[in-house]
């Protein structure tokens, strides 16, 4: 996992400390080099301190590192308030991109810090398969494009394609139709991505493993996880934990890709450049 942050000293020390284990951190010393990093690393999550770069921009305007996070909206970051900043509109610019999580000086204990970014980095991965089936999505009625992303979310392991059709308002022929002719992956191929998205971002703190992660998802057996990592990836469990958050995204991303008839792991299409293409709506 890879954290940039726009920090002051004392709290970039701080941060350095606590994620040492568990991340790699980079902590750029202005607002411009933090924005060079964001648009041409594949950083997972970024955090902000409101009061950082104050002094090098006019308070009335937006803050410097809003302009950066607004052209990479698959990356998620979380908003340090270190204390009373002299500017409400950086603030409030920076809130209007909704932060996947919020910290305050007093809430900076390890493990609350450490509670934020996971769960932040956890975010970023539907984000970035969204980006490559976003146009796609488009396409389909909003009650049914709003159940999919929430599959990529937040899937449950109990969750079964007929309670994908219910929640969409439609029959399973209906839905299976949908999808084809927006050229997406079947429903159960999105039901196994979702579950492996959050499986994954569990296997990427440190001590965990895959048997943690088929007791804490509740999945029935390990052999379960192992059959979704095979149909989505073509690989185990223990193979999908190594890719990194780029690679593992663009993987799932093309699984949810039809194309003549077929998956898209079956039948690559070209990657999408995740920096170019702009988030689509949640529906």
């Amino acid at each position: 996992m890879v954290v940039l942050g726009l920090l002051q000293t004392s709290v970039a020390r701080i941060f350095h400390d606590v994620l040492a284990r568990t991340a790699t951190v980079l902590l750029p010393s202005t607002e411009t080099a933090f924005a060079s990093i964001l648009l041409r690393e594949p950083v997972d999550v970024a955090i902000i301190d409101p009061g950082v770069g104050v002094d090098y921009a006019v308070p009335e305007a937006a803050h410097p590192a809003a302009s950066a996070l607004a052209k990479v909206p698959h990356v998620p970051f979380v908003l340090y308030i270190t204390g009373p900043t002299r500017s409400f509109a950086h603030t409030h610019s920076l809130l209007q991109l909704k932060p996947a999580g919020l910290l305050s000086r007093g809430d900076s204990t390890p493990a609350a810090i450490l509670a934020a970014v996971r769960e932040a980095a956890g975010l970023s991965l539907p984000r970035r398969v969204l980006v490559q089936i976003g146009p796609r999505l488009e396409s389909l009625p909003w009650r049914m494009r709003g159940v999919l992303w929430r599959i990529l979310q937040d899937t449950d392991v109990s969750e079964k394609v007929d309670d994908l059709c219910e929640s969409s308002g439609m029959t399973r022929r209906s839905f299976d139709r949908q999808l084809l002719r927006a050229g997406l992956a079947s429903a159960q191929t999105f039901l196994e991505s979702g579950r492996l998205l959050k499986a994954y971002a569990r296997l990427q703190t440190s001590g965990y493993r895959c048997d943690d992660v088929v007791r804490e998802m509740e999945y029935s057996s390990s052999r379960r996880l192992q059959n979704d990592s095979h149909s989505v990836l073509g690989m185990p469990p223990t193979a999908m934990r190594r890719l990194s958050a780029n690679e593992f995204a663009a993987r799932v991303g093309k699984a949810l890709v039809r194309t003549n008839g077929t998956r898209g792991r079956d039948h690559v299409e070209k990657s999408v450049d995740v920096l170019s293409v702009r988030e689509t709506p949640e529906g």
